[in-house]
């Protein structure tokens, strides 16, 4: 039912509000199996364990993003870790692109997310976690070449994320005036932009 509940969820892309509430009833699905807890993976194969890490993986990039779009609390977190790279004689059955999308969406933090749906901040989310944003998503892994699939889409991903983390931090409680000054700065969003320029062209 998971993967029924996954499939559907995409198919139904166009219609926002009926794919969030079949992605919410895949997570729920996956919660009560108990794929968010590492020691569930323990008993089953290797090849079932990476099938399932993928699931987790897509649902959590899928909640995040839409925690953002239609500002809808998140559930998931990187409890687990990611799907191992495998070796693949086709590069679009390789996961380096989905791993480092899991990257871009993992930095970040779960209370990023909650704190972007809430529109206002919560005691976790510190100047440190957004500088980490920063710091961290200003290039993407060395091992993801420019002509791999998926690229410009980790390329928009990360940016975004950048956007969004210097949209979020004048809400930041406790924030120094130093980097305050440097993030909430009407050049910043210019800067991403052309970070991202240089990442597609």
């Amino acid at each position: 039912m998971t993967y029924y509940y996954l499939h559907r969820c995409f198919a139904q892309s166009s219609d926002t509000r009926t794919s969030y509430r079949l992605s919410c009833e895949a997570i729920s699905l996956i919660k009560i199996a108990g794929f968010h807890r590492e020691e569930t993976y323990e008993r089953i194969s290797f090849n079932e364990q990476q099938l399932r890490r993928k699931v987790y993986y897509l649902l959590l990039l899928t909640e995040r993003y839409y925690s953002v779009y239609i500002y809808c609390a998140t559930s998931l977190d990187a409890t687990i870790s990611p799907p191992q790279p495998e070796v693949v004689t086709d590069p679009r059955l390789s996961l380096d692109s989905f791993l480092e999308m899991i990257r871009v969406f993992t930095v970040a933090g779960k209370c990023f997310f909650d704190s972007l749906a809430a529109n206002s901040v919560n005691v976790s989310c510190t100047e440190d976690s957004l500088k980490k944003i920063w710091r961290e998503l200003h290039t993407t892994s060395l091992e993801i070449e420019p002509w791999s699939y998926g690229y410009i889409d980790i390329s928009f991903s990360r940016h975004w994320i950048r956007t969004l983390a210097w949209k979020l931090a004048p809400l930041t409680k406790g924030i120094r005036t130093g980097f305050l000054s440097n993030t909430n700065n009407a050049l910043i969003p210019v800067k991403i932009a052309k970070d991202m320029l240089v990442d597609t062209f």
